[in-house]
């Protein structure tokens, strides 16, 4: 019983898949450090760290779009910030997430984090907040190396989801197989993920239109095979072996010999002896006489 259950228990831990913590791979998610790792884009000023009504501690990154007095230009101004995160042990098994707070949003004003896959070749996915419902499956949304994923509809009309925070989770494998099938894509062919947080203005908008982002955090799953060297407590039958061995006999034959009489045995029969010749022989001589009377 105590055999098998040290087997059951070495199985049991040597198969198990023990989690390591995940590795948070972007620096400064949550801007308390200022812009520390994050490298600025677009006008100057226009993105900046916010301290009110930020998401989670005591600042956030805020983005404004670029003043447009004319409604008919369709050549975009963006703003925003993003980090680019290189490892050796990179792969699409990552979890992205972010909160973001839409102010005013209106119709030509675009808010998406988007993150784009780096190697041979560069595949860009954008999760757009806010955007133009009318012209969402526009060439601007999809093309060859980009694709869209809308996660919000925020309307130019009165929207309960304005100045609120909205908080969202992606499984980005799942999405990159979703939205480019990457049939024969390998792990290997990535050198490096971007993580963009963008304010795009198109035609005439206002600085009032302002995005706040908090909490930007992309992990990379691991699932690691760990074999734990265990002690185990084996119970063995003990077996007693029995060697075959010669046994050489000796026979020792002993020749006893009587003790020889002792002289005071001989002296002490002797005179037994001669008293029973002279007796014999007064027996002849009487036997002689009484014949010789007779005659």
């Amino acid at each position: 019983m105590l055999r098998m259950f040290s087997a059951l228990l070495l199985v049991s831990l040597a198969s198990a898949q023990l989690t390591q913590p995940n590795p948070q791979l972007v620096q400064n998610g949550g801007f308390e450090e200022g812009l520390i790792g994050w490298n600025v884009e677009g006008q100057a000023g226009y993105t900046f760290v916010a301290t009110q009504d930020v998401y989670v501690g005591t600042r956030a990154l805020a983005t404004k779009p670029l003043t447009r007095p004319d409604y008919g230009i369709t050549i975009p101004s963006k703003q925003g910030a993003h980090q680019e995160i290189t490892t050796s042990q990179l792969s699409l098994d990552l979890q992205f997430s972010f909160a973001a707070r839409v102010e005013n949003h209106n119709s030509r004003t675009e808010v998406r984090a988007a993150l784009s896959a780096k190697g041979t070749r560069t595949w860009t996915l954008m999760y757009f907040v806010a955007y133009d419902p009318d012209i969402a499956q526009g060439p601007r949304y999809s093309n060859d190396t980009a694709r869209s994923i809308f996660l919000a509809d925020i309307s130019p009309a009165a929207d309960p989801m304005w100045n609120s925070w909205l908080t969202f989770t992606r499984d980005v494998r799942s999405d990159f197989s979703s939205a480019f099938g990457l049939q024969g894509f390998q792990d290997s062919q990535i050198t490096s993920i971007d993580v963009r947080l963008e304010m795009i203005a198109y035609g005439s908008t206002f600085n009032t239109d302002i995005t706040t982002w908090d909490e930007i955090s992309l992990i990379q799953k691991q699932t690691v095979h760990t074999t734990v060297p265990v002690t185990t407590l084996t119970e063995t039958a003990t077996q007693s072996v029995i060697t075959p061995t010669t046994t050489q006999i000796t026979t020792v034959i002993t020749t006893v010999t009587p003790p020889p009489q002792s002289q005071t045995q001989v002296f002490m029969s002797l005179p037994v002896i001669v008293a029973g010749a002279l007796a014999l022989l007064v027996a002849v001589l009487a036997i002689l006489v009484v014949t010789t009377r007779r005659k």
